[in-house]
């Protein structure tokens, strides 16, 4: 019972460190980058602005998977690269034309088309599949913010 229990334990803490180095290592990426750094075509980030409110919220951790760009559907959440290449957004597509998307912030008046163009298939980072705590990724970004 006792060696069943220690490589259980074993097991269970080297899938923590495996897991926490892929993080770590994600986030140095990231940050050296400037866009979000991907693992078998799965990337993470966390939302710094209120654009994509009350959807998805300031801190809140956003899980991407890369995805045909053809496949994208108005309603589908994507990460773009913006014009000047500085930053990535996080927005919804509102419609699809033969030129690219037309994308909006949820939370704000105006689509993104003014600033942003097309996001056509060189700008498309991935797909939102997920989103969610932001409790923690909130304490983040404001700690970033300091």
């Amino acid at each position: 019972m006792k060696l069943t229990y220690k490589l259980v334990l074993k097991i269970v803490i080297t899938t923590i460190i495996f897991l926490a180095i892929i993080f770590i290592t994600m986030s140095f990426m990231s940050a050296i980058t400037k866009k979000p750094f991907s693992i078998l075509g799965t990337s993470y980030g966390v939302v710094q602005t209120p654009s994509m409110e009350p959807k998805i919220v300031v801190g809140d951790f956003v899980i991407m998977h890369q995805t045909n760009y053809d496949a994208l559907e108005v309603g589908d959440v994507i990460a773009f690269e913006s014009s000047d290449g500085s930053r990535v957004i996080i927005h919804e597509i509102i419609q699809i034309e033969n030129q690219g998307f037309i994308t909006k912030g949820l939370n704000n008046m105006d689509s993104d088309f003014d600033t942003e163009g097309y996001i056509t298939d060189d700008k498309y980072l991935a797909k939102v599949i997920w989103f969610g705590g932001g409790f923690i990724g909130k304490f983040l970004v404001n700690q970033r913010l300091l």
